[in-house]
């Protein structure tokens, strides 16, 4: 069982991560709505925040089988299921994010290059490249 808590801490520190990179773009986590209107710099959290719950998803899956055959099998059909589940949940959410939802086409290549940078690099790395892009937007 603590593959779970384990995942528990993870899918917490994302959304910590999540909040920390939406506040320093001057943004309110669970706030901004999705859609061509969405800020750059959110969809660009958002597309970090589903690869950290894709990766957390793994490492459950890891942990777990780990632990069933340790136990000899209790934990298998938690970790069979819901690993499975979660793991498919985090890439289409990654899918969704990195898709769904795009600046206006005068500022795309700024929004390209911040997305890749934050997927990438620590979000301190990238702040070039959402100056830029807060600077396209303001010309908009």
């Amino acid at each position: 069982m603590a593959s779970l808590a384990s995942y528990g801490a993870c899918q917490t520190a994302c959304n910590a991560g999540a909040v920390v990179c939406y506040a320093s773009a001057g943004l309110t986590f669970g706030a901004v709505t999705g859609g061509a209107g969405a800020p750059a710099a959110a969809v660009a959290c958002n597309g970090v925040l589903a690869t950290c719950m894709a990766a957390c998803a793994t490492k459950f899956l890891a942990e777990g089988s780990a632990e069933t055959a340790a136990s000899g099998g209790i934990m298998g059909p938690v970790v069979a299921v819901g690993g499975a589940a979660l793991a498919a949940g985090g890439a289409g959410a990654a899918w969704w994010m990195t898709r769904c939802s795009k600046a206006s086409a005068k500022c795309h290549v700024q929004e390209e290059q911040l997305s890749k940078c934050m997927r990438s690099h620590e979000q301190s790395k990238c702040q070039l490249y959402f100056d830029e892009l807060k600077a396209c937007q303001a010309g908009s």
